[in-house]
């Protein structure tokens, strides 16, 4: 979830709120209440001022004209009552043209098309470029219809069901807040660092998350500390640090996230997951922390003063496995590898190791004369001539990817008939005997297939094939026993 926004409502409780004042060091994005259920010309004014000095997001937060409720019943008004008091209400930010909905508004918009529709209208008319909503929401569907842009938002201290898709439970639920601070980071992190969203009273536990921005509540008595936590494990995006130059191939990976694979979504996250936690524990972060992964990148430029790491695939002229400084504005010269394929690149704000230090178990090299370890799959004796493919040497394709590696060699010739077997369950480096060859499935592989699953890389080296290169050379070592 990178380089996701944290927003909160502000202004409902006057222009002098201290926690609404302190929460601004910590948000990207400030949801300003327009005077339809809390806020007023004083307020609104006030923190433009605060949010613009800050470079910081504005979007006006509108509702039902309902400040005696704060905004948080339905309310059954004709439409053109509900827009004239939504113009209203828009007329004290003229220009903001980013808008979020509030309270029963929000989530009346999010479940009818009859009342998201006339809403999308209307907001598109008074010069709106954005919107926040729910994932999947009547409101965010009709967005995306009238090429509205959609931020997909989640709720840091609210709790989801299923209903069908995910939504807030009504805060008539007496568990539909989170008032517990730990309860809310560990919500913060599954949501942040793991991309999943926990449910509560649903026949799954997770689902994947989307969002764009996350959202704090400030009357939440636990508002301020949850939004610093936020703040923290936003700022673990190394795209905050660094800024890429150029073309090339890189992303920003994370841990494998687990749980979710009867939904057909693979573990996915770093392809060297060695190389991953080697990085995180150098630089002394947090296990899940993203960072950069890197196949081709010519530069990258420092956005900010940090601590640097580098694993996986070593570059000429660069520290490997062991921490160095970055300065902010200065180039890193990115050189094709000198072993390996996928590099890491992780970033702190502490030293972490002590310059010129390495960790106590340093990665070892990938040697392409080493053969990768296999143990025999469930279709083992599927596998024509077994003797003859540990005997042969194999060569990577160049349409290697995150889903797999495509294995060819000479004079291979795939079974005349090669069975279609019923989908069953794939792990990561199971190895499918397909009609061009063998292929070694890797982090982003299907969760079910029906080719032969003739052989089964061992654990420890899956994060050796994630650093194969196209057009090198491997042979496989059974073990038995």
């Amino acid at each position: 979830m990178a380089s996701a926004w944290l927003n909160a409502d502000i202004g409902e409780r006057g222009a002098t709120h201290p926690v609404d004042h302190a929460l601004l060091d910590s948000l990207d994005l400030l949801n300003l209440a327009c005077g339809g259920h809390a806020g007023d010309a004083e307020s609104v004014a006030c923190f433009r001022q605060e949010a613009e000095a800050r470079g910081l997001q504005i979007s006006a937060h509108l509702s039902y004209p309902d400040r005696e409720n704060f905004g948080r019943l339905s309310m059954d008004l004709p439409m053109a009552e509900l827009l004239q008091s939504l113009d209203e209400q828009r007329s004290l930010l003229p220009d903001v043209d980013t808008l979020k909905f509030h309270g029963a508004l929000y989530n009346d918009a999010a479940s009818d098309p009859a009342l998201a529709a006339p809403l999308v209208q209307w907001l598109k008319a008074r010069g709106f470029r954005r919107v926040l909503s729910l994932p999947g929401s009547a409101l965010a569907q009709e967005a995306i219809r009238a090429g509205v842009e959609l931020l997909e938002e989640a709720f840091v201290e609210r709790r989801y069901h299923l209903d069908p898709g995910p939504r807030l439970l009504p805060r008539s639920h007496p568990q539909a807040s989170l008032s517990e601070l730990a309860d809310a980071e560990a919500q913060a992190r599954e949501l942040i660092l793991k991309g999943r969203l926990p449910l509560l009273d649903s026949a799954r536990s997770m689902l994947p998350a989307r969002f764009d921005s996350l959202c704090i509540h400030s009357d939440s008595p636990i508002a301020l500390e949850l939004a610093r936590s936020c703040r923290s494990l936003l700022d673990l995006d190394p795209l905050r640090y660094v800024r890429p130059q150029g073309p090339g191939i890189w992303r920003v990976v994370s841990a494998a996230r687990t749980g979710l694979q009867d939904l057909g979504i693979p573990p996915g996250g770093a392809q060297d997951q060695g190389a991953f936690c080697l990085a995180n524990q150098a630089l002394k972060r947090d296990p899940l922390a993203p960072m950069l992964e890197l196949v081709q990148l010519q530069e990258l430029e420092f956005r900010r003063d940090c601590w640097v790491f580098i694993s996986g695939a070593a570059r000429p002229g660069l520290p490997h496995r062991e921490c160095f400084r970055g300065r902010a504005g200065e180039r890193l010269q990115l050189r094709p590898p000198l072993y390996g394929f996928r590099t890491y690149l992780a970033f702190s704000d502490e030293e972490g190791l002590k310059a010129g230090q390495r960790p106590a178990s340093p990665q070892s090299k990938w040697a392409p004369s080493d053969p990768i370890r296999v143990l025999p799959g469930p279709e083992f004796g599927l596998l024509p001539d077994s003797k003859r493919f540990f005997r042969q040497s194999w060569q990577v394709s160049s349409q290697l990817n995150d889903m797999g590696i495509p294995l060819s060699s000479p004079g291979y010739q795939p079974p005349e008939n090669l069975l279609s077997l019923p989908s069953a369950p794939q792990c990561d480096g199971c190895i499918q005997l397909t009609a061009t060859g063998p292929l070694i499935l890797m982090r982003e592989r299907p969760t079910v297939g029906g080719y032969p699953r003739i052989l089964s890389v061992v654990a420890s080296d899956v994060d050796r094939c994630a650093q194969i290169c196209p057009g090198q050379s491997l042979r496989f070592q059974l073990l038995t026993s």
